[in-house]
């Protein structure tokens, strides 16, 4: 896949659950890459597979957070990220940062 060179450079960040003997839901590892910002979801996760950032994953192990600089992306209850069906993918959302400032202030 080839980009633009005019393309701004940003850090996506993948929050990713292990499978193990004992899975455990707090196991978490993170892997960066560097793509630029415009790159869509479905996207960034296939190039971190195929640059060997991120694993797979199953049923139970996978992808469930992308962090940018833009914002995150995330499945409701923190499920892995799935989006192989348009009905799963509809349960991905994003939320700029400053959606996420404005929850916090919020709930206070």
């Amino acid at each position: 896949m080839r980009f633009d060179t005019t393309d701004e450079i940003g850090l996506w960040q993948f929050f990713q659950r292990t499978e193990r003997r004992n899975f455990d839901l707090d196991n978490v590892v993170c892997g960066e890459l560097r793509l630029p910002r415009n790159t869509d979801l479905a996207t960034a996760i296939s190039l971190a597979i195929r640059a060997r950032v991120i694993s797979h994953g199953s049923h139970r192990s996978g992808v469930f957070q992308v962090q940018t600089d833009d914002g995150i992306f995330s499945q409701v209850n923190d499920r892995r990220i799935d989006l192989s069906t348009p009905r799963r993918a509809a349960l991905v959302t994003m939320k700029t940062w400053e959606q996420l400032e404005e929850e916090e202030n919020a709930s206070r």
